[in-house]
């Protein structure tokens, strides 16, 4: 048992706990700080890059949606809603690839993608999106499906460049 603050403060000491204030300025501190800030705006940069949509023309989207459903045309869809996150997947990663890493979509994004699909609550996207990731890592025929859709867009992009 601890009978006395010395006592106290060196139990502290020994086990890694530091009990005593600073005794003269850490300039380590200030330095440390300088150097977070200067990583974090490089990471933010960084981050911003990464970010950059391929397509942002977002009346492209229905024409997009039409050549999905024309590219699996022949399957049977009996699960619409999985169809749906494999389109998502691919659009997500076109427009606003944060929004797979779990950032916010563009205002109105939401909205735009529900009214494309007929659907009354842009809360259904969200739905939708949640786990896409995990999805195409885990699913062989959910990242084929969506590399041969993706595949696609950036084939009719470049045609449409030329």
């Amino acid at each position: 048992m601890v009978d006395n603050i010395e006592d106290f403060i060196y139990l502290c000491t020994m086990i890694g706990i530091d009990m005593m204030p600073e005794e003269k300025m850490n300039l380590h501190k200030i330095e440390a700080i300088i150097k977070l800030k200067k990583e974090i705006k490089e990471v933010r940069a960084i981050m911003e890059e990464l970010s950059e949509p391929i397509l942002m023309d977002w009346s492209l989207l229905p024409i997009l949606y039409q050549e999905y459903k024309g590219l699996f045309s022949k399957r049977d869809i009996t699960h619409p809603i999985y169809h749906r996150q494999k389109f998502l997947f691919v659009i997500l990663y076109l427009y606003c690839p944060s929004a797979l890493a779990g950032e916010r979509m563009p205002m109105g994004f939401r909205k735009e993608l529900a009214s494309l699909f007929g659907l009354n609550a842009c809360s259904t996207i969200s739905d939708n999106c949640a786990g896409l990731t995990i999805m195409y890592e885990r699913y062989l025929d959910f990242r084929k499906d969506t590399q041969l859709f993706f595949e696609r867009v950036l084939s009719f992009r470049n045609i449409s460049e030329s």
